[in-house]
């Protein structure tokens, strides 16, 4: 009707993320993180993810978060292909957080130490796709990656005969 009203929320206010799936494409393995969650009170599966720091762009977070948790450091310049799913609010009634989510398709690798924060520890490992498909992740930016790879990985299976498509899943 025209009137102000004052809209009162509690909101908690955070840094943008990076949220990825990171597949190791020579040997078509994926990296699956365990860790306590404080939000769930739960050991809980997901993906490697972290804050960006002040000056960081995406792909320069993810990396860098990728390294600290993992390990995982891309070899050469072409040896990770990014893939950007998108910018997702985790909880826009709730937060302001921005997960960037991607799948980080990883051609040469290396791996180095873990540099973990006091607070933090990361169990990680390297599944198969059936494994990660099988496994209870239960955080949404972690789920949109993984909806995003399944469905790159069926349309990968898509051939062409006689000039027509034909999905095989």
């Amino acid at each position: 009707g025209g009137d102000c009203v004052t809209v009162r929320r509690q909101v908690c206010r955070h840094a943008p993320c990076v949220v990825m799936l990171v597949h190791d494409e020579a040997r078509d393995l994926y990296l699956l993180e365990r860790e306590y969650r404080v939000g769930s009170d739960l050991f809980a599966y997901g993906l490697p993810a972290g804050l960006m720091d002040d000056g960081e762009d995406v792909e320069q977070a993810a990396l860098r978060e990728l390294a600290e948790e993992t390990g995982v450091v891309p070899v050469g310049e072409d040896g990770v292909i990014f893939d950007h799913v998108g910018a997702f609010y985790s909880s826009e009634g709730m937060s302001d957080e921005l997960a960037n989510i991607m799948v980080m398709h990883l051609r040469r690798w290396e791996s180095r130490p873990r540099r973990f924060d006091p607070d933090e520890h990361v169990e990680s490992a390297w599944v198969t796709w059936r494994q990660l498909a099988g496994v209870p992740v239960t955080a949404s930016n972690s789920v949109i990656a993984i909806q995003h790879e399944t469905i790159q990985r069926i349309m990968k299976k898509t051939t062409s005969i006689h000039g027509k498509t034909n999905i095989v899943c």
